[in-house]
């Protein structure tokens, strides 16, 4: 830990020398150590766990209580709503898709994340699992954010194709009935994909195009600022046709700016620091791929290396101290979760 320290009071000191705001720099200074310093914290399962599943399912219920509101809205009382308390107050977006109303909210992600932990851990109460995995869900699809859903697919097919290479045998009538299911749904599947694509082609993608550019083109301005990055808490000053991007920190592609602040040499330190530590204390096959699965969703949007992202370290870290423990007084039991 104290190379850490020592590289993090490196990039600070860099970063006060290129003149950026001392507040931001000191702001990102923290957020580095604490995602890193995160793996070494020792937890009480109950006393985090237990919480953040309650606060997740307050928000759970949230979403689904708004959804059915949404619904018992004339067209003017849905614009007033939508214009002067969602929008107005920074708080996400609220509009109607098809069928349903996205509740494209700020604090949604963890939602997904304890859906996901709940399969190799015991999260929610045992006797209502099932019925409390398909209110998160539903929340996760009204959630509407389509990086979500996508997680929600990629999840089980990892868990599914996991749980199948015990036995030869169950692997091979487990692929069996996923090729079928796949014959079956693909089609509606690939055309939901292709619909949600052509509707981000002027919206969200092409706003993330526009980041990726301002923000690499920003940082590949000089070969010093390329290799050791713009400096922890730089800002931009460009406005494009699509974002006024003067003075933001916040960005759908957060990791990239994490990138611009970092450089090529300290991202990289950064990335392989975060894998080092993740399959050393993490260490447990499930919880790595609930991990990744995280890490996959929330890259393209900016739910990474922020507060989710040390909840997220701190929740698997004593998911794997509660399995371990209950392996150790249940040996003949092969998993926690039915």
């Amino acid at each position: 830990m104290g190379l850490v320290i020592v590289w993090i009071l490196f990039l600070i000191g860099y970063s006060i020398l290129l003149d950026n705001r001392v507040d931001l720099v000191i702001r990102f200074g923290l957020i580095i150590f604490f995602v890193i310093s995160a793996y070494l914290w020792k937890v009480d399962y109950f006393c985090f766990i237990k919480p953040l599943f309650w606060v997740s399912f307050f928000l759970v219920i949230g979403l689904i209580g708004l959804e059915i509101y949404m619904f018992s809205l004339s067209e003017s009382e849905y614009m007033f709503l939508r214009d002067h308390f969602f929008l107005a107050n920074n708080m996400g977006d609220v509009f109607w898709w098809d069928v349903y109303y996205k509740l494209e909210l700020r604090g949604t992600p963890l939602v997904v994340f304890v859906y996901m932990l709940s399969y190799v851990t015991n999260v929610f109460p045992y006797k209502y699992r099932k019925s409390i995995r398909a209110l998160y869900f539903v929340a996760t699809i009204l959630a509407g954010n389509f990086a979500y859903q996508l997680a929600l697919v990629l999840f089980h097919l990892v868990y599914y194709i996991q749980n199948s290479l015990r036995t030869p045998q169950l692997f091979v009538r487990r692929f069996f009935w996923l090729f079928l299911f796949s014959i079956i749904i693909g089609g509606v599947f690939i055309t939901y994909v292709s619909s949600q694509m052509e509707t981000k082609k002027e919206g969200s993608a092409q706003t993330r195009v526009d980041q990726a550019d301002v923000l690499f083109d920003d940082v590949a301005r000089k070969p010093v600022t390329l290799f050791w990055g713009s400096g922890l808490g730089h800002t931009l000053e460009v406005k494009t046709p699509w974002r006024d991007y003067r003075g933001a920190t916040y960005f759908e592609l957060q990791t990239l700016y994490v990138f611009n602040q970092l450089g090529l040499i300290n991202f990289m330190i950064l990335v392989l620091a975060n894998l080092f530590l993740a399959i050393k204390y993490i260490r447990k096959k499930e919880l790595i791929m609930v991990y990744g699965v995280y890490v996959a969703y929330a890259s393209t949007n900016p739910y990474i290396w922020d507060t989710n992202h040390v909840v997220v370290i701190t929740a698997l870290l004593c998911a794997k101290t509660h399995i371990i423990t209950y392996m150790r007084q249940h040996p003949n039991r092969a998993e926690i979760m039915a």
